[in-house]
């Protein structure tokens, strides 16, 4: 059979948690100013104001 496994694995040692992986924590960095920007974003736009005009014959 084959095994996909790291040589550390098949010692023994313990791999780090899944929080402790650069690729998360960096993954986890974006997420999280993305997000921060996002609510920044539509927190800080101002009121729009708008004119509906009633169209008299409207096409069918």
């Amino acid at each position: 059979l084959i095994r996909y496994a790291s040589l550390d694995e098949i010692k023994g040692a313990p791999h780090p948690g899944v929080w402790r992986r650069p690729r998360v924590l960096v993954y986890t960095a974006i997420m999280l100013l993305s997000l921060v920007g996002i609510v920044y974003g539509l927190s800080s736009v101002g009121a729009i104001e708008l004119k509906v005009l009633h169209s008299r014959q409207p096409l069918f």
